[in-house]
């Protein structure tokens, strides 16, 4: 009886780690697909940014530099870069092994990270978007990709 035990406890661990080897490899592959659709929107802000600091070099070179244009420019170059680095870091969280992070999240946040993620599909469709989000939700639980994790 008690190896009886003893093997229902090992085979108990087994399909536990057998279970979490198939969320690890139902994330990884679920990444595989989203790949091409991510770079697209990886390349936006990169694009942008480069954008930015060419407009922002060409009035900082001019005679008299005009820094009222060049400092806003700076700062969308500083969130262009930001919001490139976060999309990356949420890509390395989904293929790390391991259980994901449950905690609280704000849905308005969550809402804009989708529709910026979504914004390909929505032109290659021709899907317009209109969002009335309430500014009072209370944040909720879920599974964040805090980029800030290594």
């Amino acid at each position: 009886m008690i190896a009886s035990l003893s093997e229902q406890k090992r085979a108990e661990e087994a399909l536990r780690e057998a279970q979490a080897d198939l969320a690890h490899v139902s994330r990884v592959t679920t990444m595989g697909e989203l790949c091409a659709s991510l770079a697209h929107e990886v390349n936006q802000p990169i694009t942008a940014a480069v954008a930015n600091a060419e407009a922002c070099l060409n009035w900082l070179a001019r005679d008299t530099p005009n820094l009222e244009e060049g400092a806003p420019v700076a700062m969308r170059i500083v969130e262009d870069g930001t919001r490139a680095a976060e999309i990356i870091g949420r890509i390395r969280l989904l293929t790390k092994k391991g259980a994901p992070q449950r905690e609280l999240v704000d849905v308005n946040e969550v809402i804009r990270e989708l529709i910026v993620l979504l914004r390909s599909q929505m032109t290659r469709y021709l899907i317009s978007v209109r969002m009335e989000l309430a500014a009072d939700l209370p944040q909720s639980a879920g599974i964040a990709c805090n980029c800030s994790r290594s």
